[in-house]
């Protein structure tokens, strides 16, 4: 298959291969950094319970949040990605490849 035809396919939300694989590979990334964000942001959030926050600590949870926020919401785009080429059928593309990594 020619590259022409290669990127016309993922154009109309056909993936080859590799762009498939790379989606993965960038979701289970992605799911990685939520959880270290999400921890930064538990312990923080534990280390508020025996005092008041200072002003501080207050902007410094804020900041936390947003960037947990963020992680959280590649992690879901990356996952919602897979999940809509999984119900149009990319699995039959699999035969073509032969079977992903883990499989």
């Amino acid at each position: 298959m020619t590259d022409i035809i290669k990127s016309g396919l993922t154009f109309l939300g056909i993936m080859n291969r590799e762009e498939f694989v790379r989606l993965h590979e960038d979701c289970t990334k992605s799911l990685n950094h939520w959880i270290v964000e999400a921890t930064i942001t538990c312990k923080m959030l534990g280390d508020s319970l025996d005092k008041p926050l200072t002003l501080q600590q207050r902007s410094d949870l804020h900041a936390q949040r947003v960037r947990e926020n963020e992680a959280q919401a590649a992690h879901m785009d990356f996952r919602r990605r897979l999940f809509e080429l999984a119900r149009s059928g990319y699995g039959d593309y699999e035969l073509m490849y032969g079977p992903l990594p883990g499989n």
